[in-house]
C-alpha cells in the first residue's frame, strides 16, 4: 500500500511539475519563438553581428553590438548549418530551452506543485523576453544562462550538503554566470551580486558545519575558485573600459535614476511599448514597487529570525542589481539601463515574486490568507498570459520594426529585375538603418548582381526603399512604385 501511495504522489508531481507546464507554457512559447526565428527578416543589429561573426568586420567588433558568446556561436552555427535566419538564431532558441529547464528545476525544488504552472507563466510569458530568445543577439543567451546559474545557486540552500557537493554547485553557479556575462556585458552586475551572495552563503555554511570540515583546506579551495572567477572577469573589465573610452556605454539610458528611467522602461518593454496605457502603467508600477518594499520588510524579518534561504538570496541579488547602476552613474557617468539593456531584471524580479509568494504561503496558517495569496498568484499569472497573447506579433520585432519586410523587398526587386531582363548590377538607396539587413540578404541569398547598400541616406540608385513620409528625399526624376 505504501509503494502505491508513493507511486501516486510521483505521478501527480510529474503531471503538475512537468507535463502541464510543458504543454501550457513551454511548448506554445517555444513554437512562437521558432516561428519568429525562422520567418522574421534579419534585423539591423543581428546583421551587424553576422558581419562580425562571419566576415570578421573589425569596425563593429569593438562595439557593444559584439556580444562575444553570441558572435562565436553564430560563427559555429553558420559553419555547421548555413547562414539562414534560423541557423544564426538557433543559440538563442536553445537558450530558451535551457531557461525553461532551469525554471522547471527551480519550481520543482520549491515544492508547490499546484502553483507550478502559474509560477512558470510569470517566469516565461513576457513579450520582450520571448522576442530576444528568437533573435541572434546576446540577450536571450544571457537570460537562459543566468537562470541555469540561479538554479545551481538555489541548490546551495541545503546547509547539510557535503563540502564536495557544495563546491560543485558553487562552481556550476559561477560557470553559467560567467557564460551569461560573456553573452551580455550587462550581466556583470548580476554576476557581482551572485559573488556577494555566494560569499555570504559560504560564511554561513562554514559556521554551521565547522566541526565537520577541514576548514583550512576548504577555505583555500573556495578562495581559489573565486580567484579563478575574478581572473575570468579581467577581459570583460578591459572590454567595458574600452567601450567607455569610445563613449559606447552612453548610447542607451539616461541619468534620471531607477524610478524615472529603468523601472518605467521595463514596464513599457513588458507592455511591448503599447501607447496610451497610463492607468495600467500606474497599476504595474505600484505593484512592482509594493512587492519590492514588502519583500524588503520580509527580508529584514528573515534576518531577525536568522534565516538565509533562497528568498534571501534572490532578494539580495535584485537589491545589488538595483544599487549597481547608482554607483556606475556616480563613479563612471554610465546611464541607468533601459529596455533590452535592463532585460535581466525581468527573470530576477519574477523569481523574487515567486519566492516571496512561497514565503507568505508557508508562513501563514490562516486558510483565508492562503487563499488570497493563491488568488493573487493566479491573477498575476493570468495578466502576464493575457499580455503575452495580446502582444503576440507574427510580423515584426518590437526593437527593429522597420526591418520587417526587408526579405520580401529584395525578393520583389529580384522579380522586377528578372521581368525587365536586366543582367546589370543594381544599386539600392535606403534609409541608413536598413543597410545592414539588406547587405545580409545580399550575401546570403542569390543576389550577386546587387551592389552593397550604403549606410548613408538616399543617394542616386536603381531602387529606393523609404518610409511613407520620406518620398521627397529620393533624388530621382521619375519613380515606379513596386509596393507600398
Amino acid at each position: 500500500m505504501e509503494s502505491m501511495k508513493i507511486s501516486k504522489t510521483t505521478v501527480k508531481e510529474i503531471i503538475l511539475f512537468y507535463i502541464i507546464p510543458l504543454l501550457l507554457i513551454v511548448t506554445p512559447a517555444l513554437l512562437y519563438i521558432i516561428y519568429r526565428a525562422n520567418y522574421f527578416s534579419f534585423t539591423h543589429d543581428e546583421s551587424l553581428s553576422f558581419f562580425i561573426a562571419i566576415y570578421n568586420d573589425k569596425q563593429y567588433a569593438v562595439s557593444p553590438n559584439n556580444h562575444l558568446l553570441n558572435t562565436a556561436l553564430m560563427k559555429i552555427c553558420g559553419g555547421l548549418f548555413g547562414n539562414s535566419e534560423l541557423s544564426l538564431r538557433l543559440p538563442n532558441v536553445l537558450a530558451f530551452v535551457l531557461y525553461s529547464i532551469a525554471g522547471l528545476g527551480i519550481l520543482k525544488n520549491i515544492k508547490k506543485p499546484e502553483l507550478a504552472v502559474f509560477f512558470l507563466a510569470i517566469l516565461v510569458f513576457n513579450p520582450i523576453m520571448l522576442e530576444f530568445f528568437g533573435l541572434a543577439r546576446g540577450y536571450g543567451l544571457s537570460m537562459g544562462l543566468l537562470l541555469a546559474s540561479l538554479y545551481w545557486l538555489f541548490k546551495l540552500d541545503d546547509k547539510a550538503l557535503p563540502a564536495r557537493k557544495y563546491l560543485v554547485y558553487l562552481v556550476l553557479t559561477l560557470f553559467f554566470s560567467q557564460l551569461a556575462l560573456y553573452a551580455n556585458l550587462n550581466a556583470l552586475n548580476v554576476h557581482l551580486a551572485q559573488i556577494a551572495v555566494l560569499v555570504t552563503g559560504i560564511f554561513l555554511y562554514f559556521k554551521t558545519n565547522f566541526k565537520n570540515l577541514n576548514s583550512k583546506l576548504w577555505i583555500r579551495i573556495f578562495a581559489s575558485v573565486f580567484i579563478i572567477d575574478l581572473i575570468a572577469l579581467i577581459p570583460v573589465i578591459i572590454r567595458l573600459r574600452t567601450l567607455q573610452q569610445l563613449n559606447e556605454l552612453s548610447v542607451f539610458g539616461d541619468h534620471d535614476g531607477l524610478i524615472r528611467t529603468t523601472i518605467p522602461s521595463l514596464i513599457t518593454s513588458f507592455y511591448f511599448h503599447a501607447q496610451n496605457f497610463p492607468i495600467t502603467f500606474k497599476i504595474i508600477f505600484i505593484f512592482v514597487i509594493s512587492i519590492f518594499v514588502l519583500s524588503s520588510l520580509w527580508f529584514l524579518y528573515s534576518l531577525k529570525k536568522k534565516k538565509f534561504n533562497n528568498f534571501s538570496r534572490i532578494f539580495l541579488i535584485l537589491s545589488l542589481m538595483l544599487l549597481a547602476p547608482v554607483f556606475e552613474d556616480v563613479l563612471f557617468n554610465i546611464p541607468y539601463p533601459v529596455g533590452r539593456t535592463a532585460i535581466l531584471y525581468f527573470p530576477v524580479f519574477s523569481l523574487l515574486l515567486i519566492f516571496f509568494i512561497v514565503e507568505l504561503i508557508s508562513a501563514t496558517k490562516n486558510i483565508f490568507l492562503q487563499v488570497c495569496i493563491v488568488l493573487l498568484t493566479i491573477g498575476v499569472s493570468a495578466f502576464t498570459t493575457y499580455n503575452m497573447l495580446h502582444k503576440k506579433n507574427f510580423v515584426a520585432t518590437d526593437g527593429w520594426y522597420y526591418d520587417a519586410h526587408n526579405k520580401e523587398i529584395l525578393e520583389l526587386i529580384s522579380e522586377d529585375r528578372t521581368a525587365h531582363g536586366s543582367e546589370d548590377s543594381l544599386t539600392i538607396s535606403n534609409f541608413w538603418a536598413l543597410a545592414p539587413s539588406i547587405n545580409y540578404y545580399r550575401v546570403t541569398k542569390p543576389y550577386p548582381w546587387l551592389l552593397p547598400s550604403p549606410k548613408e541616406d538616399y543617394k542616386k540608385a536603381d531602387y529606393y526603399i523609404c518610409f511613407y513620409n520620406e518620398e521627397s528625399k529620393i533624388p530621382a526624376d521619375s519613380l515606379q512604385l513596386l509596393k507600398k
